[in-house]
């Protein structure tokens, strides 16, 4: 690589040829993609194991909207996954009819319900809650 170098005041200056300046920005950008795709997957492979927790909840936009409607957060979440009353309420330790009471508002659930319910759902419980 053939290299130019100049000063103007106290400022260092290099002249590269357009073929290698071009070369070396190539690398360079491929670099920051190569930085960026590893921390989209690290921030991923993060975002993905906290919902495994129960910390965190990726919904669809519309489902999102009907608990903001105020539509029972453990109905909208049930439905999404696919499960019937009857499939959370095995799931979580819990009797039907209790799931159902829950979801229509009737009596808000205890602690320990909602608790169940959250990690039945894989949900965290601040939105089974309606915690904001």
């Amino acid at each position: 690589m053939t290299i130019a170098q100049f000063s103007i005041g106290d400022v260092a200056y290099a002249i590269v040829p357009l073929a290698e300046y071009e070369a070396l920005r190539r690398l360079a950008d491929d670099f920051e993609d190569a930085i960026d795709s590893a921390d989209a997957r690290r921030l991923y492979a993060e975002r993905l194991e906290a919902e495994r927790r129960g910390e965190d909840l990726s919904l669809p936009r519309d489902q999102w909207a009907r608990i903001r409607a105020g539509e029972s957060p453990v109905r909208v979440i049930r439905e999404y996954r696919g499960l019937t009353q009857f499939q959370l309420a095995d799931a979580a330790g819990l009797d039907q009819s209790l799931i159902s009471i829950v979801e229509s508002g009737r009596r808000d659930g205890k602690v320990s319900t909602l608790k169940a319910i959250a990690k039945a759902l894989g949900a965290p419980l601040a939105v089974i809650a309606g915690v904001d």
